[in-house]
C-alpha cells in the first residue's frame, strides 16, 4: 500500500463518494474512489491503494483433520505447514552437535543445519565470522518450496503439504530456477487468497502432531509478510561479499505445480 500527494483529476469510468463528514457537515472525512484497478481511499489529501485479490477460478477448501473447519487450499490441494525441527538422532549422523540444530562434520569446517528461521540464519553466519572464517559458502539444499512467514520479529519457514499426506514433503520443479519460480507463484496465490477476506489473513499449521489448536491465522497482506528462499538467503550474501549462496538440488521425483 503506497501513499503520496495526489494531483489526480479523475476519469469517466470512476465512481467517487464521500464516507462520513466533519463537524461542519460539508467536508468529507475521506473519499472512496473506485476504478478498474483498485479502490482508492483519499484521506487528508493523500491516496491509499487497497489490495484487491486477483485470484482466478474456483476456490477449493479442505483441512488436515475432519475436526478442523475447512479453509482455502493453495493450488486447490495444499496446506501450508511449518517446518519441524529434525530429530537429533537423525542429524547426528552428519557430525557432532555444536549448537542447537547445528552439526559439524568431523575434521572439516563443514556445518549442517535443519532449516533455520531468518534470524537464526543471520545469527549463524555472524558466529562463523566471529569464529575466524573469512569466507562462507551457503548451500541451500531444500528441494520443496519454502516460504518464510513473518511472526513477530522473525520469519518462520513453512512448506506445502497435501491434506492426505501431511508428513510428506511436496517436491516441484526440476531446477533451482524453477524452484524459485514456484515459491513466488505460491506466495502470490496465498496473498491473493488472503485478500479475499477483509482481514487479509491466511491459514498456517504449526504442529502436525497436535492439531487441537490448528491452524493459525496470520496476516499476509503484503509480500513483506511472506518471503521466499531467495530473499532470505540473498540478503546476507548481498550485504557481505564474503558470503556465497548456492542453490543445489537433486531431483528424483517431481510434481507439476498447477
Amino acid at each position: 500500500m503506497g501513499t503520496g500527494a495526489s494531483s489526480y483529476h479523475g476519469s469517466s469510468d470512476e465512481e467517487e463518494y464521500a464516507n462520513g463528514y466533519h463537524e461542519d457537515g460539508k467536508t468529507p472525512l475521506y473519499l472512496v474512489r473506485s476504478d478498474s484497478v483498485a479502490p482508492i481511499i483519499i484521506k487528508n489529501c493523500r491516496e491509499e491503494y487497497q489490495h484487491v485479490s486477483s485470484f482466478q477460478g474456483p476456490i477449493k477448501y479442505g483441512s488436515l483433520s475432519e475436526n478442523i473447519p475447512e479453509h482455502p487450499l493453495v493450488q486447490g490441494q495444499y496446506c501450508i505447514v511449518r517446518d519441524p525441527v529434525l530429530p537429533r538422532k537423525e542429524m547426528s549422523r552428519f557430525g557432532h552437535c555444536v549448537a542447537p540444530n547445528i552439526y559439524q562434520s568431523e575434521g572439516v569446517p563443514v556445518f549442517i543445519s535443519g532449516q533455520p528461521t531468518m534470524q537464526e540464519l543471520e545469527g549463524l553466519l555472524e558466529q562463523f565470522f566471529i569464529g575466524g572464517f573469512s569466507d562462507v559458502y551457503l548451500f541451500n539444499l531444500r528441494e520443496e518450496p519454502v516460504l518464510f512467514v513473518k511472526t513477530g520479529k522473525d520469519f518462520q519457514p513453512y512448506s506445502i503439504r497435501t491434506c492426505d499426506k501431511r508428513h510428506e514433503c511436496v517436491v516441484v520443479g526440476k531446477t533451482p530456477k524453477e524452484a524459485d519460480f514456484d515459491e513466488a507463484k505460491i506466495r502470490k496465490e496465498v496473498i491473493d487468497l488472503a485478500a479475499i477476506t477483509d482481514e487479509n489473513k491466511f491459514f498456517f499449521y504449526n504442529d502436525l502432531e497436535n492439531l487441537d489448536h490448528e491452524p493459525h491465522v496470520l496476516p499476509v497482506e503484503f509480500e513483506d509478510h511472506l518471503l521466499v528462499s531467495e530473499e532470505v538467503y540473498g540478503r546476507p550474501a548481498f550485504s557481505n561479499p564474503n558470503i556465497k549462496k548456492i542453490k543445489t538440488m537433486k531431483r528424483t521425483t517431481t510434481r507439476t505445480l498447477g
